[in-house]
């Protein structure tokens, strides 16, 4: 059995486990806290509105469907290794380091999107919203 002391877990025997960090009531109080919680609730909408609208931006600028269906199968991919290599970059570099580089990436593919440049493939754009989202969960572990 466990008891929590300011701060201490005790295991009721012969071992103590210390606890750093605060509770969950302790944490909402915190600028921190709401700093984050926001952050990251803009960015979630914003990537996964902007990928949601990939295939009609795409076939009204007269991409084929198919092609425009497989671009944001291609943000599901990135999405799986942006959750992979953002948590073993996160173990070997400082972590808002990290945030900058898959938060700002997915800035960069809405610009691609948006601007549609004729030198970079919307899968480029889609690619960096993936990366970021994929991210997403491993860098709201932050403290």
């Amino acid at each position: 059995m466990f008891e929590y002391t300011g701060g201490t877990m005790h295991k009721t025997g012969d071992k103590t486990a210390a606890l750093v960090g605060l509770t969950f009531s302790e944490a909402v109080r915190t600028a921190k806290y709401w700093a984050m919680a926001i952050s990251f609730f803009i960015a979630a909408t914003a990537i996964n509105g902007s990928l949601v609208h990939v295939v009609p931006l795409l076939t009204d600028r007269g991409v084929p469907v198919g092609t425009a269906v497989s671009t944001v199968a291609g943000a599901g991919l990135a999405l799986i290794v942006g959750r992979v290599i953002a948590g073993y970059v996160m173990d070997h570099v400082f972590a808002p380091y990290v945030a900058l580089v898959f938060l700002g990436g997915p800035m960069l593919g809405m610009a691609i999107l948006a601007l549609n440049p004729e030198f970079v493939s919307p899968l480029v754009g889609t690619i960096l919203l993936g990366l970021g989202i994929g991210a997403e969960i491993d860098l709201m572990s932050l403290r």
